[in-house]
Order: C-alpha cells, then sequence, then structure tokens
C-alpha cells in the first residue's frame, strides 16, 4: 500500500502532464534513510502512464567508474581508444540522443535513485541535458538524501535556480497516514497508540514497518518505552531469528555481496544453500528480500541500503570474514573480488596490497581514475610499510584529481596534514590547483621539492605539471622548456598527461619555432585534417591553432571542425573549451559571424574554468563584430585583470588582436591613442616584442595600433616582417598594403593612401572576406576626404555586401544605411541567444540532427525553438526563414 500526502500527490499529477505536454519537468525527493524516496518514486513510475521509462542507481561505493550511473540508463559512452572518457558535457549529448530516441514513441521518464552515491560525470551530464533542454516530453525524477554543500554543485545550483524542478521534501509520514499504515499491519491499534508510534519513529516509514514487523499487537501496546531509532538494526536481528537457517544465510550473503540486483545462484553459493528458491520465497514474504524474473532464472536484493546495513551489522565476525572469502571465489569481477578480499582481511596483508596497487594501475592506465584512486586506498589501508602506506595513498589522491574529485582530495589532505613522501604530496596539492588553472599557486607547490629525490614517474608527472604551470603563468620559454626535458629523460610516461605534453610542447614550437620548423611540423600531419591519426588529435588541434594565429582561417577551421568532431565523439577534450572558442574564432574571421558566435557560446557554456584568459580574449571577438560592446567590454576586463597576475603570451596576442578589433568598430580616436600606451603600463615593454616569432594576423593589429598612437615607424617595420615571412596567406600580404595606407593617410598623404587601398583591393583573394570589408570602410573615408565619390560609394557598398553576408551587425550598424537590411534583421533581434544559434546553423545547411549535435541540444529542443522562431519571424518552413535571414 503506497501512502501519498495530498499536497504531493497534486505536485506529481501535475509534473507527470507538465512534461506529457512538452514542458520538461524536475521531480526531485528528498529525504533522509527510510523515509520512503524509493517507494514513492516506484509510485510515481506507476501514475505516468504511458511513458517509457529508464531506471537508475547510484552505487553506494566510492570507486564507481564515469558514467556508469548513466549507463544504466543506456546511454553508450563513447570512450577514446586508450579507454579515457569524454567530458560530461559531451556525454550530454549522447544521453540527449537516447531521450530523442525513446521520445519517438511517447514522453519519457528517466529516474534516478540515490543521486548522492552516482558517479559525478552522470550527474554533471544530467544538469547539462536539463539546462539546455526545451520542448521535450521529458520528465526527470530524482531520489536523493540532503546533499553536503560541495556535493555534485552543479545540481545543486540547477535545482535552486530552475524554475522546472519541483522538490518534494518527505520528513517522515503525517499522523494520519501512519495510523492508516499502522492500522493496515495490525487493524486492531487504537488511535493513541497509533500516535504513539508516529511520534516515536518521526513518521519514518521504514523503521515504522520495522516496528510493526517485529512486534505484535499485545506487546507494542503493553510497551512503556518502545525501541529507539538506533535500535533498527536489533529490532530487524530479532526478525531474522525468526527465519528458517537457510533464509538467514541467503539473506546475510545477499547482505555481504552488496545492494544491487544478483543472480540467485550466485548468492546460494555463497551462502552455501543448496536449494536457495524456498528460502527466497521465505525472505520476500517478510518483505526482507526483492525478487525478480531474469534470462534466466531469478534475481534478488534486499529492499532498502538501511535493511543491508543493519543486516550485515549483525552478522557474526568470523562468519563475515568467510562470507567475504567466499564471495571473493564466486564474484566474477576483478575489483569486487578484491574488495571481498579486503573486508576480510583481519591484519596487514602485503600480497593483497601488491594486487591492489597492481589493479590500480591497471584502471589508471584505462583512465579509470576513480576506480584507481579506490584501489589505491584500499592497498594503502593493509600495507604494513608505512613509507610505503603513505605513498600508496598519495597515489590514490592524484587519482582522485585526475577524475576530478577535487574536495574529496583537499578533504583528505587536510584530516591527514603530515606526510612522509613530501615529492608525492607537493604533488598531489599542485595538481589541485593545475585543475583549478591557479598555476602559480601550483608552482609554488612545486618548488620546494624541485631537487628532492623521488621514483621516476612521480618526478615525470611533476614536471609535466609544472611545465604546464609555467606556460600558463606566463613564466619563461626556457622554464617550460627545462621542465619538459627533465620528464623526458625519466624514461616513464603517463599517458593520463599526454594531452598537457603535447599541448605545452606545441605552444612551445609556436614560441620558438622558425616558419621552417613549423611547416616542417605542419608537413608532418596529413593535409586533410580527417586523415590524421587518432594518436595525433592535440597535435592537429595545435596546427589548428596555430593556423587561426597566423591568419589561415579556412586551414584552422578545417582542423578544428575535426577535432571538434572528435571530441564529440568521445576523445577527451584536455582545452577547456578553447580548441571550440578558437574554431569559433576562425570561423568569425573567415565571415561566418552567426556560426561562430553559436560556437563560441557552446564553448563558453563547456568550460570548466572561464576565466581563462586566452578563451576571454577569444570570446571577446564575436560580441564585438555584432556590436554587443557591453558582452566584449565583460571578457576583456576579465582577460586584462587575469594577464596582470599571470601574463601568458600568446592570450597577449589576442588581447590586441580583438582591442584593435573594437576600436576599428568604435572609432573612438582617444581611445585608439591610447591603446598602446595602456598596454605598457599593465604589461611592460613587450607589448610590441612578443616572445619568439611574430605571427602575422598579430602584425597586421599591432602595426594598425601603432598608427593609431603615431608611432608609424615602429609600424611600418613590423609590416616589413610581413614580407620575410614564409608562412603568411596571401590575404594578409594583401592587408599589409591597407595598413601600410593608414601609415600614409596618418603621414597627411591620402592620394597615397587610396592608392595603397586600391592595390590591397586588387591582390585581396578572397572577395568575400571580412577584412577586406574593414579594408573598404576605411577607403571610404579616405575617398571622401579626396573628393572621390564614386570610389566612396563603391567601397561602401562592397562592405556592406560583406558585412551582410557575415551577419557582422556591429559592423553594419557603423555603416549607417540600408534600411533593408536593418528591416530584414528586425525580427531576428527579437529572438533568444540559442534560437539565433539554431538559425545560424540552419542557414548554413544543417540538419535537424546536425543542428542538435553541434549545439549540444536535443532534436526535441530544436525544433521547439524553430517553432519559436517561425512565430517570431513570420515564416513558416525553414525555406521561408533561410530567404529571411539571406535578405
Amino acid at each position: 500500500m503506497m501512502l501519498v500526502e495530498r499536497a504531493h500527490a497534486h505536485v506529481i499529477d501535475n509534473a507527470i502532464e507538465s512534461a506529457r505536454t512538452g514542458h520538461p519537468t524536475v521531480l526531485v525527493i528528498e529525504g533522509v534513510a527510510g523515509t520512503g524516496k524509493s517507494t514513492l518514486m516506484t509510485h510515481i513510475c506507476g501514475r505516468a502512464r504511458g511513458y517509457l521509462s529508464r531506471t537508475a542507481e547510484g552505487d553506494d561505493g566510492e570507486h564507481g567508474s564515469p558514467f556508469q550511473t548513466l549507463e544504466s540508463w543506456g546511454v553508450t559512452v563513447a570512450r577514446g581508444s586508450n579507454g579515457a572518457s569524454p567530458t560530461s558535457f559531451v556525454v550530454a549529448q549522447q544521453l540527449r540522443e537516447l531521450v530523442d530516441d525513446l521520445g519517438t514513441s511517447g514522453p519519457v521518464l528517466l529516474q534516478l535513485d540515490d543521486l548522492q552515491w552516482a558517479d559525478p560525470e552522470s550527474v554533471q551530464a544530467l544538469t547539462w541535458l536539463l539546462e539546455r533542454v526545451a520542448g521535450d516530453r521529458l520528465l526527470v525524477v530524482v531520489g536523493t538524501r540532503p546533499l553536503a554543500p560541495r556535493d555534485h554543485d552543479a545540481w545543486q545550483r540547477f535545482i535552486a535556480s530552475s524554475n522546472t524542478v519541483h522538490t518534494l521534501a518527505l520528513n517522515g509520514l503525517s499522523n494520519d497516514l501512519a495510523t492508516e499504515l499502522i492500522q493496515g499491519v495490525h487493524p486492531g491499534v487504537s488511535n493513541d497508540v497509533a500516535h504513539y508510534l508516529w511520534e516515536h519513529t518521526g513518521g519514518n516509514p521504514l523503521y515504522l514497518t520495522s516496528l510493526l514487523r517485529g512486534h505484535d499487537l499485545p506487546e507494542l501496546s503493553r510497551m512503556r518505552v518502545l525501541p529507539a531509532p538506533a535500535e533498527f538494526a536489533r529490532t530487524l536481528s530479532a526478525r531474522v531469528e525468526r527465519l528458517s537457517d537457510a533464509a538467514v544465510r541467503l539473506l546475510r550473503a545477499a547482505a555481504v555481496l552488496g545492494q544491487s540486483w544478483m543472480a540467485l545462484p550466485e548468492v546460494a553459493l555463497v551462502a552455501h544453500v543448496a536449494t536457495p528458491t524456498d528460502a527466497a520465497a521465505e525472505l520476500a514474504a517478510h518483505e526482507l528480500l526483492l525478487q525478480r524474473a531474469t534470462n534466466p532464472g531469478l534475481s534478488v536484493r534486499l529492499p532498502h541500503a538501511l535493511i543491508r546495513a543493519a543486516v550485515y551489522q549483525y552478522i557474526p565476525l568470523p562468519e563475515r570474514r568467510q562470507l567475504h572469502l567466499w564471495a571473493a571465489e564466486v564474484v566474477d569481477d576483478e575489483s569486487a573480488a578484491l574488495e571481498h578480499r579486503l573486508a576480510a582481511a583481519e591484519q596487514f596483508d602485503d600480497v593483497l596490497a601488491d594486487e591492489l596497487e597492481r589493479f590500480a594501475r591497471a584502471r589508471h592506465a584505462h583512465r579509470e581514475h576513480r576506480v584507481a584512486a579506490q584501489h589505491y586506498r584500499w592497498s594503502s589501508r593493509v600495507t604494513s610499510n608505512s613509507l610505503l602506506r603513505n605513498r600508496r595513498w598519495l597515489d590514490g589522491l592524484f587519482e582522485s584529481v585526475l577524475a576530478g574529485d577535487i574536495a574529496l582530495a583537499q578533504d583528505e589532505l587536510a584530516e591527514n596534514p603530515h606526510s612522509r613522501d613530501h615529492v608525492r604530496r607537493a604533488l598531489v596539492t599542485g595538481a589541485i590547483e593545475v585543475f583549478a588553472s591557479n598555476w602559480r599557486s601550483a608552482l609554488q607547490n612545486f618548488a620546494p621539492v624541485a631537487n628532492e629525490e623521488t621514483d621516476s614517474l612521480t618526478r615525470y608527472r611533476l614536471e609535466v605539471l609544472t611545465g604546464w604551470s609555467q606556460l600558463g603563468s606566463g613564466g619563461e620559454t626556457q622554464d617550460v622548456v627545462r621542465a619538459l626535458s627533465i620528464a623526458t629523460s625519466q624514461g616513464q610516461q603517463d599517458g593520463s598527461l599526454e594531452g598537457f605534453v603535447s599541448f605545452t610542447l606545441g605552444m612551445i614550437g609556436g614560441r620558438t619555432g622558425s616558419t621552417t620548423a613549423l611547416a616542417e611540423t605542419f608537413a608532418s600531419l596529413p593535409k586533410i585534417a580527417s586523415a590524421t591519426p587518432i594518436e595525433l588529435t592535440y597535435l592537429l588541434a595545435w596546427r589548428g591553432m596555430i593556423f587561426l594565429r597566423r591568419g589561415f582561417h579556412e586551414e584552422a577551421i578545417a582542423d578544428l571542425t575535426e577535432v571538434d568532431r572528435r571530441i564529440q565523439d568521445g576523445f577527451p577534450d584536455i582545452s577547456d573549451g578553447r580548441f571550440m572558442a578558437s574554431l569559433a574564432a576562425a570561423l568569425l574571421s573567415s565571415g561566418q559571424v552567426p556560426l561562430a558566435d553559436a560556437k563560441m557560446r557552446v564553448a563558453l557554456d563547456s568550460a570548466r574554468n572561464t576565466n581563462n584568459p586566452l578563451l576571454q580574449t577569444l570570446a571577446a571577438w564575436v560580441p564585438i563584430a555584432l556590436g554587443d560592446m557591453e558582452r566584449a567590454n565583460e571578457h576583456l576586463l576579465n582577460a586584462t585583470e587575469w594577464l596582470r597576475r599571470m601574463p601568458w603570451p600568446e592570450a597577449f596576442e589576442t588581447l590586441l588582436v580583438a582591442q584593435v578589433m573594437q576600436l576599428h568598430l568604435s572609432e573612438d580616436h582617444g581611445a585608439r591613442a591610447r591603446l598602446l600606451g595602456d598596454h605598457r603600463r599593465m604589461f611592460g615593454p613587450r607589448t610590441l616584442d612578443p616572445e619568439g616569432s611574430m605571427n602575422p594576423f598579430w602584425i597586421l593589429h599591432a602595426a594598425m595600433a601603432c598608427v593609431w598612437s603615431n608611432e608609424l615607424e615602429s609600424a611600418a617595420g613590423l609590416l616589413a616582417q610581413i614580407q620575410h615571412d614564409a608562412l603568411t596567406p596571401e590575404w594578409i600580404h594583401a592587408g599589409e598594403r591597407w595598413v601600410n595606407g593608414l601609415i600614409a593617410e596618418a603621414r597627411g598623404n591620402d592620394s597615397h593612401a587610396l592608392a595603397l587601398f586600391d592595390e590591397a583591393d586588387t591582390n585581396w583573394p578572397d572577395p568575400g572576406h571580412l577584412y577586406l570589408a574593414h579594408m573598404h570602410f576605411d577607403r571610404v573615408r579616405v575617398a571622401e576626404r579626396l573628393g572621390e565619390q564614386h570610389a566612396a560609394t563603391t567601397s561602401r557598398a562592397i562592405a556592406r555586401d560583406i558585412y551582410e553576408k557575415a551577419g557582422a551587425l556591429g559592423y553594419l550598424a557603423r555603416l549607417g544605411e540600408s534600411e533593408e537590411a536593418s528591416t530584414a534583421q528586425a525580427s531576428l533581434t527579437m529572438l533568444s541567444d540559442r534560437e539565433r544559434d539554431v538559425v545560424a546553423l540552419l542557414a548554413t545547411g544543417h540538419s535537424y540532427v546536425q543542428i542538435a549535435r553541434d549545439l549540444y541540444i536535443s532534436r526535441s529542443t530544436v525544433g521547439f525553438h524553430l517553432s519559436n522562431i517561425y512565430a517570431k519571424t513570420g515564416t513558416s518552413n525553414r525555406h521561408e526563414l533561410i530567404d529571411l535571414v539571406r535578405t
């Protein structure tokens, strides 16, 4: 019998109907153990008629693999060839695809019980699904105990802020419902006794039921003092004593084996019960065991974690140890077998400790860092040598950091402030700072142990992360190179840090390598990005980013699009959004502004640390082109504050480029004149003298900044370097003539300036290039001063045509013309950010499936947004909408 509070029933029914009509809804059932969360979830599933449901449970162990909860729902998680897991942001899309597939047959119900025990990656992916869903017939029901402040923090922020979430707090049954339950078991009980029982148990249905099953009515009526809640296990033990011997042995074996569903023959083998069917039926009749038919045979499990804990607690220690040893021989899973042997250990066991460590290393090699962490900890517990015990514990903490369980590692370090292995402890504390992008703090942890002896693998890890931190904090390139050199000399490698090594080497190569060396490195990769071997994906990403920095935007798009596709397919993204942000910047520069806006938004959404200066400076490029200076200034301010503390050369480049883009659009002559002076005051004299070879794309912008500051010789000197750079795209050579024209204009020679602009126009290889439009905008100004009205009108028309096709609304507004363009765009300006993203991809020929994949939303959400877009724009189909966009 299911007893539901009337107010709760109303919320449940409304949620079911709301989700059924295309309003995604979340029900959170929260309560302490035994308050009936699981039972209520089962009740909700029964009421949700017509829904296609998937059910999963959190694992009460601490060693769950990433995404195992989602895999219980049927999500297929694509992992790398080396076993590495993709990010939660990517797996959220695989979850959306499951919802889409199920949704073709009806509304979808996803149930997750014991969220507090679910792996963090699954919960994060679920959070991202719910944050980006709209229009789906989706009901998500979650059961959870109250969460600590740092547990699943993104989930907690979501449920606290979303109006699609309804929380049902289970604080125990009301007096009326408790009386109904009590009288259902003992029909003759008086209201006074029922009230006494309700008060005593706090309305906890599990404890209340246990009392009712453990004592008859006369006994309950006579008791002056009822058993306290702490006596739950003792009460349950008294019930167990009334069972047959076979039933007791089967129950205890099930408690030892765990909380999940188990094959009955397996439980019977551990229990040494030859004919378990009758014993299982006896336990089921006493509500101590659940049964379900499987193919083949029967599976069983205990009804509740509290029941399992109570049964386990009262197994005599010798019997419990023997059951664990038998279980270790029966279970197929190696990890479970090791865990049972650990539970049976009565003293230090170095043989077992070594086996646990070997298993941890194997899981590390497969990138199952949370599993590895738990097994290192277990190994530490049964290691007799105190120094080795400490090392294994610290190795486990390092695995926790790699798994993203930062809070757990921090808490354990705080509880154990002293370690005999100083180098390993410094590695762990520094790694925590690295993963938070606090690179200077990381270096402060690494520096004191730089010369201490340690094993080669620990030294390798330490030096790789030192090099990465030097790179991120703006350290000298020679210090980065030295750290990586020490790492590679160890004769050891750690595949989990492969991305750090590849990316650092690439960035250093970009700083120190000659154009010839860069060209040779480029040639070592296939010209066609998709032909690049999977193990060279990070090198491909680096090539794409170098292409961007040097102005080869189409080549950058090709490389980074392939990297993006591989990340979507499960390849680990160590860039924290920077690869996708670089793709967005390349799309912008090639004249695909709305598509760049969509990609940049996804990059920022997916990043764990959005304060990264390279990400922030790239993120400013798109709103500048759209004329959204408030958003651009926010990104630039964040980047500037960061770079004052940690001068990262690559971010300096993109910052100056963004500021020149912004000032070229705004025509604020005072701000233009101050730009270089402000840079020098904030960042020192290296503003125009970056480390390593100068990138032509940056040179073009830096030279323009020099013109605005009246540093004309410096501008000419910078442009001269482009002529001798063998790895420069043709459009930048044309752009060099443009900026030389600006120098001529600054010297008062408008005729020469116009001639140079004409040369640039003649030599520009792409007639639709965004920077060609920028040049023509400047040409308008000079031509009008010279009285060349036809030239000015022609340039204005060319610039307008390019800006319109690019969707560069900010530049269009600067022209101040084209009533037709502003009218066509008016209805589009009413769209939300997500709706504009859908339009941008639709206009490039993307299908619903491709749009969903690229924007990390479901196909149903794409349809929902399109319905709203049609209504807002007065169109009725995608063809009319695309015609409007292209008007």
